[in-house]
C-alpha cells in the first residue's frame, strides 16, 4: 500500500473572481490553472508505474512537477516552559530574524 500526496495549484470556482486578473489565459494558450494539469500526476499515482512510490507530496502548477522534500525545522528556541504572550512575540521576531525567506505564495 502506498500514501502519497497532491498539491495543486489551479482555479476553481471558489478562486476564479479572486485571482481572475491573475489567473487569465495568456497569449500562447496554455492555461497554467486549468484543473485538467492535474489529472495526469492523478493517473499516475492510480497506475502500477507508482507502486513503489510512497510518502511522497507531489506540487503541481501548470507544467511544473515539483518532488517537496518535506518540511524542514529552521530556528526554535525552547523556553522549558510555557511562553507568555510578550516573550513568545520577542522570541518570534528574533527567530523571524535568523529564518530563511520563504518562497512566495500562490496568488502573490
Amino acid at each position: 500500500m502506498t500514501a502519497n500526496a497532491i498539491a495543486p495549484s489551479a482555479r476553481t470556482r471558489m478562486t476564479e473572481g479572486a485571482f481572475a486578473a491573475a489567473m487569465a489565459v495568456p497569449e500562447s494558450g496554455f492555461d497554467a490553472m486549468d484543473p485538467a494539469n492535474v489529472s495526469p500526476i492523478v493517473a499516475w499515482l492510480a497506475s502500477g508505474s507508482s507502486a513503489a512510490v510512497t510518502g511522497r507530496v507531489i506540487e503541481v502548477e501548470g507544467g511544473r512537477i515539483c518532488i517537496e522534500e518535506g518540511w524542514n525545522h529552521g530556528p526554535a528556541e525552547d523556553a522549558g516552559q510555557r511562553w507568555d504572550a510578550a516573550a513568545a512575540g520577542d522570541a518570534i521576531q528574533q527567530l523571524l530574524a535568523k529564518a530563511a525567506v520563504p518562497e512566495p505564495v500562490y496568488g502573490v
